[in-house]
């Protein structure tokens, strides 16, 4: 896995949710959208809908979990927020790594221009 920085601000989770493309899926949302940096940025964000703190945390652990098994890093460039479900936190992490892989692979594919 690359090293990755992480997404910190409002404004820019505020850019990515409404520039940015998504994917969504019953496990997991995926926003991602080209920086002007050189550098790849990932967050990973769990609501209060979700359940308390623990389920939340839980559920960005498995989140996470499932981006370091994925073999799909994020190149350079890009800015990409996992948002978790109210699902997440009861899966195993290989459960959510063929959607991670899918919605990457389909969000940061290079375009055809057709």
């Amino acid at each position: 896995m690359q090293a990755a920085e992480t997404l910190n601000r409002n404004r820019q989770f505020r850019l990515i949710y409404k520039k940015g493309k998504s994917r969504v899926h019953a496990l997991l949302v995926t926003y991602a959208m080209k920086n002007r940096t050189k550098t790849a940025r990932i967050a990973v964000v769990s609501s209060k809908k979700i359940g308390n703190a623990v389920l939340r945390n839980r559920a960005r652990r498995v989140v996470r979990a499932a981006y370091r098994d994925c073999g799909y890093p994020v190149p350079s460039g890009w800015d990409v927020v996992f948002v978790c479900r109210t699902k997440t936190a009861h899966v195993k992490s290989t459960a959510i790594v063929p959607v991670m892989q899918r919605q990457l692979q389909e969000l940061l594919a290079p375009s055809t221009g057709s």
